[in-house]
């Protein structure tokens, strides 16, 4: 009996120490993960600061004062052409979609059927450039490729960006000129 009684002594101590130490472990595993949250929202504020001060300066434009800027920040390709098609699709920055749904390029959702919307103008540049250029690869003039995409259900889509193209181009030069 005082064999089973040690045993039983001896067993109740190892369970003990089993225990205090997987404690021990749990306690330092919620110290590394308090310190690693402290670390990751310091980077987060950190980098919070680093974008705004940062930030490019059509953030806080309208998008008829920024979008060529922010077609040259997100390497657009051709942004003459697709100032054009963000001219043509928003009627030069008035239709609802584009001050409703900050949508410049008539991006059409057709899972959930409506346009899709975007917390800020500039992210429809980027989504443009992500959904529609990238499709992109240079094997044929940009108008050839907006017409065998088919961009827009329009016949006279290219022509009519074409001539919008030429207008944007003459405002460049003036303004580069003053």
């Amino acid at each position: 009996m005082k064999n089973i009684l040690k045993l039983i002594g001896l067993t109740g101590l190892f369970l003990i120490t089993i225990g205090a130490t997987v404690a021990f472990f749990i306690m330092l595993i919620d110290l590394r993960i308090e310190k690693s949250s402290d670390t990751e929202s310091t980077i987060i504020e950190n980098t919070d600061n680093i974008e705004h001060s940062a930030a490019p300066a059509f953030f806080n434009q309208s998008p008829e004062e920024g979008l060529a800027e922010a077609l040259e920040y997100y390497n657009v390709q051709y942004p003459q052409i697709v100032y054009a098609q963000a001219l043509l699709e928003t009627g030069h920055f008035t239709s609802s979609i584009c001050k409703k749904y900050n949508n410049l390029f008539g991006l059409y959702n057709s899972t959930v059927g409506d346009y899709y919307s975007f917390e800020h103008w500039s992210d429809s540049v980027r989504a443009y450039r992500d959904f529609v250029q990238y499709k992109y690869k240079g094997n044929t003039d940009y108008y050839t490729f907006l017409v065998n995409l088919p961009y827009a259900m329009d016949p006279n889509y290219i022509n009519k960006i074409k001539q919008l193209e030429h207008k944007y181009d003459e405002r460049r030069s003036t303004q580069a000129n003053e």
